[in-house]
């Protein structure tokens, strides 16, 4: 998944899934996914995760710019539910919290 922010442009990318079958192997991929991830993008970029399995501070530990990652947990069926919870850490700016918020209501989600 890969949206931007309406002001500016700061690009959300989505690299969690939480179909594995441990909560232990879904937060080893996660490290390995973020790193790579990390590496291929510039420092600005922010990391989105839908997850709900994995706690957002946890998988945020293993971001070298835990700054810019953050929750987006859409409730389901995404389609129907205008619902979308931003999940923050102590670490999350201001900044990446607002780019996470102005691609909800650009989504129409509240």
């Amino acid at each position: 998944m890969h949206y931007f922010s309406p002001v500016d442009k700061m690009p959300l990318l989505e690299i969690i899934t939480t179909d594995q079958t441990s909560k232990e192997a879904a937060q080893a991929a996660v490290e390995v996914g973020l790193k790579q991830k990390e590496a291929a993008t510039p420092d600005h970029c922010i990391f989105a995760s839908n997850t709900s399995a994995l706690p957002i501070g946890e998988l945020a530990k293993a971001s070298k710019r835990p700054e810019n990652f953050l929750g987006m947990h859409y409730f389901s069926p995404v389609d129907k539910m205008p619902l979308l919870e931003i999940i923050t850490t102590d670490q999350t700016s201001k900044e990446a919290a607002q780019a996470a918020v102005e691609v909800g209501l650009k989504q129409k989600k509240t």
